[in-house]
């Protein structure tokens, strides 16, 4: 497993945060909530039971819509949403 600096770490989640406050709280289209944020091509901790691992998350204000594969998650994008790469780096969950 690779190393990651805990630096790259904190920047990415300031970041994250940084975009996620700036965002509208959701938006919608045809009645359906969509993604506001798409943090792709990383390594995304979900810290769930089974402490699964995911390549990319989909956020809509400060709310998780999904959590899954690149190519999964960024079939739904629309046109409004910021795509963010996360350039192999690892996203962890903050609280």
């Amino acid at each position: 497993m690779r190393k990651t600096h805990p630096i790259a770490v904190l920047l990415i989640l300031a970041v994250a945060l940084a975009i996620g406050a700036a965002a509208p709280a959701h938006a919608q289209v045809k009645g359906r909530i969509v993604p506001t944020a798409i943090y792709h091509n990383g390594t995304v901790v979900t810290v769930d039971k089974d402490m699964n691992f995911a390549e990319a998350v989909a956020v809509a204000g400060d709310k998780i819509l999904a959590v899954g594969k690149n190519r999964e998650i960024l079939q739904m994008r629309v046109r409004s949403t910021k795509l963010i790469d996360l350039k192999k780096k690892t996203m962890l969950p903050g609280f």
